[in-house]
């Protein structure tokens, strides 16, 4: 498979360049700064791109089987509509290559919650509070994904970083969403799992331990 991915540079992004080049794809890694993707293979290509400009976006996409798009702001930066923007720009440049299959990731407090309990709904609701701008402008980018023709998949993790990884996920609709950081590298395992698993298209999916 071809594959792009949009936020390359991020943790997430970092560890699904590693772990998409080991499971045999062709990676093309995005990144405003091509400097700041470190890893090297024959099977890598580095594109500079910025996702609020439309044209570099598409460059990007062309010649794709599929797209990842993990992007968000800088912690402690306004969020301002750059996740809206991005999913916007992607979209209109796989339409514009014909590509169809795409990987968006989200995060747990977009979604309605329906398989956790009273108590973990209201931690949600109140981390949208704290950060409501961050939460509308992701409600935005999922509501342009649902309305768009392609073959999406979206993916709503909790927090993830530089932890520890587990080496499990659970993948699925409605789960009761354990509210922990999870590890880098097993939110990337999950979206190539979403990636590459036709079950999971067209379906918005809590990513949990």
């Amino acid at each position: 498979m071809r594959l792009v991915i949009f936020g390359a540079t991020g943790g997430a992004g970092r560890e699904l360049v590693t772990q998409a080049l080991e499971a045999g794809h062709e990676v093309t890694a995005v990144a405003r700064n091509p400097a700041s993707v470190s890893a090297r293979h024959e099977r890598l290509t580095v594109v500079q791109a910025d996702v609020q400009r439309p044209d570099s976006v598409t460059r990007a996409i062309a010649g794709q089987d599929a797209v990842v798009l993990s992007v968000g702001p800088r912690p402690g930066t306004p969020p301002g509509t750059l996740t809206s923007d991005a999913t916007r720009h992607v979209l209109e440049g796989m339409r514009q290559s014909g590509v169809r299959r795409l990987v968006y990731v989200s995060g747990v407090m977009v979604g309605e919650a329906r398989g956790v309990s009273a108590l973990k709904r209201a931690a949600i609701a109140l981390f949208r509070l704290i950060n409501r701008s961050l939460y509308l402008d992701k409600v935005k980018a999922e509501r342009l994904v649902f309305d768009s023709p392609v073959s999406w998949t979206i993916v709503r993790p909790p927090l993830f970083g530089e932890v520890p990884p587990r080496g499990h996920y659970r993948l699925g609709e409605d789960l009761d969403v354990k509210l922990v950081k999870m590890a880098n590298q097993d939110v990337a395992a999950s979206l190539l799992a979403a990636l590459t698993n036709a079950q999971y298209e067209r379906k918005a999916l809590e990513l949990s331990y």
